[in-house]
């Protein structure tokens, strides 16, 4: 990245970024199975360590980005900035496949199947915005005027092994018989994963627009805020084709479902009201706020390959906030709720096996949240400060009535603590230390259904730290190195996504 500054009121800030990543990722743990009749009861921890994916699994991701930043002062209260920004993401993956439902019966084997996906995601975006600040007598305005606009694109294409004739009435892609006791794994040729799964090629294109208005009454020490914004977002989906979407024996008859390229188009208006009252100077001060939003949506419904409509939500926050001892000592603490309409919420009734026609998801849900958070900083001396911060969330789904349950990955309680040290003065100048820790409530993973458990995931404490030596060495140069240490203790516990997480 390099800033240019252009003159004393213009400057221009580009940037580029670009990561490679190689890597071989396990899939899901199992599940331990049990006959009579047949089902998952739990999690089969004896296989927890061990990757599914055996050592011949790729997975290599190509990230790319650029930014341009033009600022410019027409005056001291006039600003003005344009950023745009342009990124490509690619990745390819070789692999076994087994799904997220895998499971086993103990001492089992494993049936998986050579599985190939190429995807290539990629965004144009632009904002423009324009501060401008007067008072009139004695108050203080800020009109902010803000533009912006993405253009998102994706294909995602994957691939299996074609299916071959079983019987005169039977299709079955060729599988592998993997024993995860003592594990034999067969190098696949991309060759072999060569039918289209699945072909999904979209387009979304969301515009908006926003006008900000803030007031300073009382000598600053009422501020109050209001904005407006305008989105509009058009979800298109050019192809989605499912070349063998499952019914049958065994779910291998193949089964040609593609759409007519058809999308949605939505605008909504959305708002912000809010203030801030100083009750005791800078040691108190209420605040209050109040929005609106619209989500637009990514998702597509695998059943009815329909693009799932967009959701709105409101919410309402209130709480104090303040700081002591000349700002070496701020806090805040506050109390939210959070409603969201239109939530595609998942369809138990629905199966793969059903397709095409079963909707995977039943639209027109509603989530409700409530809860508060608490957050505090203490500079205790120029070298140390020390920072904690927690929260609780009570996140359910509250329509449909059938539906009703805690929302899935969604903890009730959080917190953390986090410390660093400094050394400013003497021989070790430029060395620092620092320590944090967090907890994770327990959370629902899977709501359960007629084969499958009720799933909660434990809670977690992880602990992390750093050190670190800052140097400046002859020509004006500044030099920092530094070693961190995520899950300091090797936690062993899951990820969201039913994955082993990472180590230390």
């Amino acid at each position: 990245g390099v800033t240019y500054v252009l003159s004393s009121r213009t400057s221009l800030t580009a940037s580029w970024e670009r990561q490679v990543i190689e890597s071989n990722q396990g899939d899901t743990i199992p599940l331990l199975q049990v006959a009579a009749p047949t089902r998952s009861v739990g999690i089969y921890w004896d296989l927890a360590t061990y990757n599914i994916m055996g050592p011949h699994n790729v997975l290599d991701r190509d990230f790319e980005s650029g930014n341009l930043l033009i600022e410019h002062r027409f005056a001291p209260t006039l600003i003005a900035r344009l950023n745009l920004q342009t990124y490509d993401k690619d990745f390819t993956e070789n692999q076994y496949r087994y799904g997220s439902g895998n499971a086993l019966l103990a001492g089992g084997t494993m049936t998986a199947e050579a599985f190939r996906q190429n995807q290539d995601e990629s965004a144009h975006l632009a904002q423009a915005d324009l501060l401008w600040t007067v008072e009139t007598g004695r108050v203080k305005h800020a009109l902010l005027l803000a533009a912006d606009a993405n253009l998102y694109a994706l294909r995602n294409m994957t691939f299996v092994a074609p299916p071959v004739r079983t019987s005169p009435t039977i299709n079955r892609r060729p599988t592998y018989v993997i024993n995860p006791f003592a594990p034999v794994w067969p190098k696949i040729p991309d060759a072999d994963s060569s039918q289209v799964f699945q072909d999904t090629d979209r387009e979304i294109t969301t515009t908006g627009a926003l006008a900000s208005h803030r007031m300073f009454l009382l000598d600053g020490r009422f501020v109050t805020m209001a904005g407006l914004r305008y989105d509009r977002v058009k979800n298109r989906k050019l192809s989605a084709l499912a070349a063998t979407a499952v019914v049958g024996t065994n779910n291998q008859i193949p089964v040609v479902t593609v759409t007519d390229g058809s999308g949605s188009s939505e605008d909504a208006l959305s708002y912000t009201l809010g203030a801030n009252y100083k009750l005791r100077g800078d040691n108190l001060v209420w605040f209050a706020n109040h929005s609106t939003g619209f989500e637009p949506t990514v998702s597509i419904d695998n059943g009815t390959q329909a693009v799932v409509p967009n959701e709105t939500s409101t919410g309402f926050e209130t709480g104090l906030k303040g700081s002591l001892f000349n700002d070496e000592l701020s806090w805040t603490a506050s109390l939210f709720t959070l409603k969201k309409n239109n939530v595609a919420i998942s369809n138990p009734a629905f199966s793969t096996a059903a397709l095409p026609g079963t909707p995977q998801f039943i639209l027109g849900g509603q989530e409700e949240s409530k809860g508060y958070e608490v957050d505090g900083r203490w500079n205790v001396n120029p070298s140390l400060y020390v920072q904690a911060g927690g929260g609780f969330v009570d996140a359910v789904v509250t329509d449909p009535s059938d539906a009703r349950d805690r929302i899935a990955k969604a903890p009730r309680y959080g917190g953390y603590l986090a410390t660093r040290y400094v050394i400013r003065t003497g021989t070790w100048k430029g060395l620092r230390c620092g320590a944090s820790t967090s907890y994770t409530s327990d959370y629902l993973f899977n709501r359960g259904t007629a084969t499958r458990f009720r799933q909660l995931h434990p809670a977690v404490v992880l602990h992390n730290a750093f050190v670190g030596y800052t140097w400046r060495a002859p020509g004006k140069l500044t030099h920092s190195v530094a070693l961190n240490a995520q899950n300091l203790f090797d936690k062993f516990y899951l990820q969201d996504t039913f994955r082993l997480a990472r180590g230390r």
